[in-house]
């Protein structure tokens, strides 16, 4: 996955991400409110050996002080200890319980050594740090008294008593807010990954030119009207729609650009994703440049483009395939813009009609009188008949529509295309819903792919 794609990922789930993290900090701060605070008091005991009156010696002494301080530090958790806290203050807990509330840590070559003790009751806190301090000196006492009754080779004392706090240690309202914060937005996002796997819906035009390998010609959006008014280039040329089908066509004409006549072949993955809207207004805007264009109804199943151009749909193609016509009689002008041959009446066997010699030299005959060809052909997943005409073409335009088409489905199109020997010139994404980065076209400033890229992969080809 690209940084884009990534960050797209997030714009996408960027309210998902903000409840995940809004609900992280909500939960930190009810464990705040439900949880014990709790109270931490230190007493702080001072470890000194005996030292002679020479520097050796006090260097020797403070040595043994601080090689017997790490010692110290362990016995203060240790059952001897907290047997006898237990009496002294005649504490119902067990000695691993007192022992959780206990710690202690010394700095190192330090003689000083710290004992925190923790504990709902501030009180209690600072009278259990101070019972642990005088069992500690009580003890250490004992245990370094030698056996002649002499003073002791190490002496601990308490020199900073436990003061009552007054704030608690834990749990911290911030801190808790902030893992709550992490955990949300951890959840958010695996949240946003889980649902990204699942869904295996195109919503941008990076994953479609990395399933098919061909540049995209351009994204148009999605239009509430096109059912009303289909040909945006012709009702409606100053409009966002109408723009959005000339940037295909500019691109479209830096494919094999020193080509004097083209025949490119529309087709997508299923049924209704608006590749006859797409083949009637670049047939218009190729048109309206002055390039003698012809447009064919090769969707022998469920022709469209007789209807959008309200014209006669009964003659055409077959006719004239099955000699019933000749392509002179057949072929309609459109207001004086453009030429269409409708399907004719509709066959039996649509994909062997397609697959014939006669189709194949039909389009021939037609290549050297017009500049542009485009081929309305069905859907390429349910039928054959789209790469039945693959060999008599220049390349298809593969279209994609957001959310309708899958990952797998493009990639299905894509594999019967190859094995028909097919070149998918490049390919048009439609019925964007979000108009920025993806859609084409952002406050009249077009994100599209360059035609410098599309003259490239022409070349590759």
């Amino acid at each position: 996955m690209t940084i884009r794609q990534v960050l797209l990922l997030i714009r996408g789930n960027w309210v998902l991400l903000l409840i995940a993290i809004a609900l992280g900090i909500a939960a930190g701060i009810g464990v705040h409110a439900v949880r014990p605070a709790a109270y931490t008091a230190t007493a702080t005991l001072y470890v000194s050996a005996q030292s002679g009156d020479t520097p050796q010696g006090a260097f020797q002494g403070a040595q043994l002080s601080q090689q017997r301080v790490t010692s110290y530090v362990e016995l203060v958790t240790s059952p001897r200890v907290t047997t006898e806290v237990k009496r002294r203050l005649n504490l119902p807990q067990t000695h691993a319980q007192i022992a959780s509330h206990l710690a202690a840590s010394s700095a190192l070559n330090s003689v000083l050594i710290d004992i925190q003790a923790s504990d709902p009751n501030p009180n209690t806190s600072a009278q259990l740090a101070d019972t642990v301090a005088d069992v500690m000196t009580e003890l250490v006492a004992d245990l370094e008294r030698p056996l002649n009754a002499g003073v002791p080779a190490v002496q601990v004392r308490l020199v900073q008593p436990a003061p009552v706090p007054t704030d608690p240690s834990s749990p911290s309202m911030p801190s808790l807010a902030t893992f709550g914060a992490l955990g949300g937005l951890i959840i958010g996002a695996a949240i946003v990954v889980v649902r990204n796997s699942l869904d295996t819906a195109i919503r941008d035009t990076d994953t479609i030119v990395s399933a098919t390998s061909a540049p995209n010609l351009g994204s148009i959006a999605f239009e509430p009207t096109i059912e009303t008014s289909p040909l945006p280039i012709s009702t409606n040329p100053r409009g966002r729609a109408a723009e959005a089908f000339r940037h295909v066509r500019t691109n479209l004409q830096f494919v094999d650009i020193d080509q004097e006549n083209r025949v490119f072949a529309v087709t997508s993955s299923l049924p209704a994703e608006g590749k006859s809207t797409l083949t009637a207004n670049l047939g218009l805007a190729l048109a309206a440049t002055g390039e003698p264009t012809l447009l064919i109804e090769a969707d022998l199943r469920r022709p469209k483009l007789a209807e959008l151009f309200g014209l006669e749909g009964s003659i055409g193609m077959t006719t004239v395939l099955t000699g019933q016509t000749h392509p002179s009689q057949a072929i309609q002008n459109w207001r004086g813009q453009l030429d269409v041959l409708a399907s004719g009446q509709l066959p039996p066997n649509p994909s062997e009609l397609l697959g014939s010699n006669a189709a194949k030299k039909l389009i021939a005959d037609l290549r050297p009188r017009y500049r542009n060809i485009l081929i309305d052909t069905p859907p390429i997943l349910p039928v054959t008949d789209a790469a039945a005409l693959s060999s008599a073409v220049d390349g298809v335009i593969l279209v994609v529509s957001e959310k309708q088409t899958s990952i797998g489905q493009l990639r299905g199109s894509v594999d019967r295309l190859h094995s028909a020997k097919a070149i998918i010139t490049g390919t048009v994404f439609t019925m964007v819903q979000r108009i920025g980065d993806k859609s084409g076209y952002y406050g009249g400033t077009y994100y599209q792919t360059e035609p410098s890229k599309i003259a490239k992969h022409n070349q590759q080809r």
